[in-house]
């Protein structure tokens, strides 16, 4: 069991983004969902607290166990 995970996603669900949820699901991985808005603010992934955590500034993010994942393939891996 993975403890803190965070999944950090865009607003309207993408292919990717429910695969990824159901990653976890499936692992029975309990996760907090953050929205990340694309347009608000001139693009919230733009912003200096989200590019701490992803300089590339892609969405979405998944945060396993203090370590920050951003393709989509080390995501699965992290979760398995």
């Amino acid at each position: 069991m993975h403890a803190g995970c965070v999944l950090r996603g865009a607003a309207r669900l993408a292919a990717w983004d429910v695969a990824r949820r159901t990653a976890l699901a499936w692992k029975s991985v309990s996760y907090k969902s953050v929205c990340i808005h694309l347009v608000k603010d001139g693009g919230q992934q733009l912003k200096d607290d989200y590019k701490a955590r992803n300089p590339m500034c892609e969405v979405p993010t998944i945060e396993i166990d203090g370590s920050t994942l951003t393709q989509s393939v080390s995501a699965g891996r992290g979760v398995a």
